[in-house]
């Protein structure tokens, strides 16, 4: 019986360290334009491409951002695999960096008119959950 309860107890422990984990997945435009969130994600076109498009050939680039928290990035990505056949471009971030990042990024271009914080500070309300 003490067994029992010694499994038990390492089975809910593992158990809500599972639900504790997770992700969630974004457009590239929840963290701003390019220009500002090249530093965190990388160009707005394909990586596995060396440039993006023209403005005459112009592709939209269905770029998805994983945020993920208390677990692997191997596992991540393993769920969410790159796949140019398919068009599938994911970027990875943690979720710790992408809401410093969002913080940063905000206090920095408060004043700047010309940057829509909106988008910015959705994005970070729906990762401070």
């Amino acid at each position: 019986m003490k067994n029992l309860t010694v499994v038990s107890k390492v089975l809910v422990f593992c158990l809500i360290d599972v639900l504790s984990a997770g992700e969630t997945v974004l457009p590239y435009s929840s963290f701003g334009p390019q220009v500002i969130a090249n530093e965190l994600l990388g160009k707005e076109w394909w990586q596995w491409e060396s440039q993006g498009g023209s403005k005459s050939g112009v592709k939209d680039y269905d770029i998805k951002v994983v945020v993920y928290w208390d677990e692997k990035i191997a596992s991540v990505r393993e769920r969410y695999p790159i796949d140019p056949s398919r068009e599938r471009d994911f970027r990875y971030v943690e979720l710790s960096k992408a809401i410093a990042y969002l913080r940063r990024t905000i206090s920095e271009f408060e004043d700047d008119k010309s940057i829509d914080l909106k988008i910015l500070r959705k994005t970070l309300a729906i990762l401070s959950k």
